[in-house]
């Protein structure tokens, strides 16, 4: 009898690479470039159309600073050189071999272009006027705080697999709070310990609720979200609105300015002359960054909202992991929320933070959700909010109804996936 010997497997050779997971990579990459060559190529015609309404205005850009330097530029020929510019890297990307999705190149065509789309709308704006970049520029980042802490917020949760839709509500209550303690105490910064103890609970309520009783995430956030506005309002009519002078009516904390650093031209007073809220927000994104990328806590949390399974089984307590990742990610929108009355105002309005909390949210799908990028990416929200602004003082013929409407349209195009990239967590959603 012969006997035939099969072939020994060989465990230590590489594994050939799945070509099916090959094709589809390469599938959505060429689907995010032409997604991102459409953005472009409405830049460039926006820009067009902008340098042929200019006329043959001339624009005053002042960059702010030490001597506040003024230049003077034909609104018509610079929106037509951005329009240029815009085309040609239009014309760089489609030639580049692009195989990862989202890959170095886009994301640097994308940034540059938007930054000329920037540069281009301004000046339209300012022809005939002058426009001062450091004032947008301050504009732009005092109005991004609150949402740097919602968007870091957000993605913590992401990458445990949880979704804080409840983050609109912990910007409402943390904001309640913070107005009344820090009226009635005579001081803001605990005012601003009250806010964030009011979302930590908040979020331990979220955790609860998704964590040891399984409710949807969705519903759950949806609730408290809705809750936090309802009560927020009633409470503001029967105390605040009563008697605004003894539970209404907080000291702000004011600016903290770093000389030799603000007079920097465009940036300076932008970051070196802000409210200590923005100093905390930054150090919150690189402690949260730090803690998801170098250490093991870190790694469980990811873990979690990656594979739960896997990570339960390795004798790691998911359940446990997740509770505290969403009650802590309260705790850091709480510090968003109080911005709003503490950090600026003083007072508390219902509805007062007009639903930025959902715009968190989109902050953190177009960061790919990452906490830093997230944080960069709720820039371009405040920086609609600036334009807004920007243009209501120079007097452009623009409904400010309209120019409200601006962050919410950017908004609907992010979450629609226009111009997001980046992975969701695996497990994202998933009960545990």
């Amino acid at each position: 009898m012969t006997i035939t010997s099969q072939p020994e497997s060989r465990t230590d050779m590489p594994a050939e690479p799945d070509v099916l997971e090959i094709v589809q990579t390469s599938a959505a990459a060429r689907k995010t470039r032409r997604k991102s060559l459409g953005f472009i190529g409405a830049i460039a015609l926006v820009l067009v159309y902008l340098g042929i309404a200019s006329g043959s205005d001339q624009a005053n850009l002042r960059f702010g600073g030490v001597g506040d330097v003024t230049i003077t530029v034909d609104a018509r020929t610079l929106c037509l050189l951005a329009s240029l510019l815009a085309a040609v890297i239009g014309v760089v990307l489609y030639r580049l071999p692009i195989r990862d999705k989202g890959s170095p190149a886009q994301m640097i065509a994308l940034s540059v272009s938007v930054l000329l789309f920037v540069l281009g709308l301004i000046t339209w704006a300012a022809r005939g006027e002058s426009a001062s970049l450091a004032g947008i520029a301050e504009i732009c980042v005092s109005a991004s705080i609150p949402l740097i802490f919602g968007a870091t917020a957000g993605a913590l949760c992401e990458r445990a697999g949880a979704f804080n839709i409840a983050i609109e509500g912990e910007f409402l209550a943390a904001a309640f709070v913070a107005a009344m303690v820090g009226t009635i105490a005579g001081n803001p910064w605990v005012g601003l310990i009250g806010g964030v103890l009011t979302a930590t609970g908040v979020g331990a309520l979220l955790a609860v609720l998704t964590v040891r009783y399984q409710v949807s995430q969705v519903v759950a956030g949806i609730i408290l979200m809705l809750l936090a506005t309802g009560l927020t309002g009633f409470l503001t009519y029967q105390i605040l609105d009563a008697n605004p002078s003894r539970y209404n009516s907080s000291a702000t904390m004011g600016k903290w300015e770093i000389p030799i650093l603000s007079d920097i031209p465009i940036i300076g007073q932008a970051i070196f002359n802000q409210s200590p809220l923005f100093y905390i927000a930054v150090l919150t994104v690189v402690a949260v960054e730090f803690v998801l990328r170098r250490t093991r806590v870190g790694l469980r949390v990811r873990s979690v909202g990656e594979n739960p399974k896997a990570t339960m089984a390795s004798g790691v307590n998911a359940k446990r992991a997740r509770f505290w990742t969403v009650t802590i990610s309260g705790a850091i929108a709480g510090a968003g929320g109080a911005y709003f009355t503490v950090g600026s105002t003083g007072q508390f309005v219902a509805g007062i933070s007009s639903g930025l909390g959902f715009v968190s949210l989109a902050a953190v799908i177009l960061g790919g959700w990452r906490p830093a990028q997230a944080a960069l990416s709720a820039l371009l929200f405040g920086f609609a909010t600036s334009l807004a602004t920007t243009f209501g003082l120079l007097g452009v013929g623009v409904s400010s109804s309209l120019l409200l409407m601006v962050p919410y349209i950017i908004t609907i195009v992010v979450v629609a996936g226009v111009v997001a990239n980046g992975k969701a967590p695996a497990a994202g959603g998933a009960t545990l």
